[in-house]
């Protein structure tokens, strides 16, 4: 995939780009943005971080110092996020953000890429869906649609059916989240392979069960499970949520 975006008129030009270290650590993406690690979640709707303003591929951005969620949760800053991480890093990024951008993703090489300009995606994609600031795919698993939320805060994927439990076992999972009481939380997962778009498998990942009490706070009803983090990590991806679309790239694009 050529790095040189399409403006508006369709005339080939260079756009501004800027290209950062990713980081997959604890199972969890990090964008590293001058020396400081940034928590990349495409399940949370703002972002937060120590510093007023984040300046990524020329842009620039004010930031709230802490995460406000829904009435009667907890209010979490960064130093609550990096507990809950076990690494340090400068704040989170969400899809405020995110969503302004086209972005590359190679955790195999260790690099991302971000454009403020439109990213040509050829063949080998597949749609996205905007649902009240949430982004979902459908996936096939042993030829039935499932509606999953994409939100790398998780590390492993989640589907709320007991199908999963057909497929081997990968073991006792934990994961957290900022809403589940004492953040962290376990689950048996298994190896459940997963096709997306018309032709395209991602590896077997490892799939649990959210507690019922998380569940009813963060998945809307007509949702069938998460996309975690675990399928970012093994893919090189084009990914551009303004447009709804996500690519598979090969190393030769």
């Amino acid at each position: 995939m050529s790095l040189v975006g399409l403006r508006s008129g369709g005339q080939d030009e260079p756009t501004d780009m800027a290209t950062y270290p990713l980081h997959l650590q604890g199972g969890h993406l990090f964008v590293e943005i001058n020396n400081q690690r940034w928590l990349f979640d495409t399940g949370t709707a703002i972002s937060y971080g120590m510093a007023p303003s984040l300046t990524l591929a020329e842009r620039t951005f004010a930031l709230k110092p802490i995460m406000t969620g829904k009435p009667g949760k907890p209010i979490i800053g960064v130093p609550k996020l990096v507990q809950f991480l076990g690494t340090p890093c400068a704040g989170l990024l969400g899809m405020d953000i995110i969503g302004e951008f086209d972005w590359t993703l190679n955790a195999a090489k260790r690099t991302c890429t971000a454009t403020t300009e439109v990213t040509l995606i050829r063949d080998r994609s597949f749609p996205l869906k905007t649902e009240n600031g949430q982004l979902s795919t459908r996936v096939t698993i042993r030829d039935r649609e499932y509606r999953l939320r994409l939100d790398t805060g998780f590390q492993l994927t989640f589907l709320e059916h007991p199908l999963i439990e057909n497929f081997p076992s990968a073991g006792k999972g934990r994961d957290f989240h900022v809403y589940f009481i004492g953040g962290w939380f376990q689950t048996d997962s298994f190896h459940v392979p997963m096709k997306l778009g018309a032709e395209f498998a991602a590896d077997n990942l490892r799939t649990g069960r959210l507690p019922a009490s998380l569940r009813k706070e963060i998945l809307p009803v007509d949702f069938d499970g998460i996309l975690g983090a675990e399928f970012f990590s093994r893919h090189f991806l084009a990914f551009a949520p303004r447009r709804q679309l996500i690519g598979f790239l090969t190393s030769g694009e």
